[in-house]
């Protein structure tokens, strides 16, 4: 029995642990709550931000556009819908290489009905930024839409 590895063997360990730096260690890996590496325009970090979506009275308001606008051409735009608690969430990726830890933006809420937008306002945000693998701070943002 011959104890040379096989060429195709070696390959295969060489180029396993070429990549192993970007695999999850686990297939829960992406549910963690940090910033994590997309891949995309090689991002450096991240931040949150989560709110909630009221009416006039303080009322939750459901199904809302949300979307950040204003944070310049470094980061990306995302964008999600309030729940039925009026909350939501989302997580802004940084395209540039480090060298600031904030950033700001401006929260959009806009309710349409029959594709038409009826009630948009927006709140101003600062953010904290944390680099990919680390836990990002939580920004907190309320929109008060003039919804009765």
């Amino acid at each position: 029995m011959s104890t040379r590895a096989s060429p195709i063997l070696l390959l295969s360990l060489l180029t396993a642990s070429a990549c192993g730096e970007h695999l999850p260690v686990s297939p829960f890996e992406h549910l963690r709550p940090v910033c994590h590496q997309t891949y995309e325009f090689s991002n450096y970090g991240c931040a949150v931000i989560s709110g909630q979506v009221v009416g006039a009275r303080g009322q939750p308001l459901r199904s809302v556009d949300i979307f950040t606008i204003g944070t310049g051409g470094n980061y990306d735009t995302p964008y999600t819908l309030t729940d039925a608690a009026g909350e939501f969430s989302l997580q802004i990726h940084r395209y540039d290489p480090p060298g600031v830890d904030s950033g700001s933006a401006w929260v959009r809420a806009t309710v349409f009905l029959a594709g038409t937008p009826t009630h948009v306002d927006s709140v101003f945000v600062r953010f904290r930024l944390a680099p990919v693998g680390q836990i990002p701070d939580t920004a907190r943002a309320v929109v008060t839409l003039d919804v009765p």
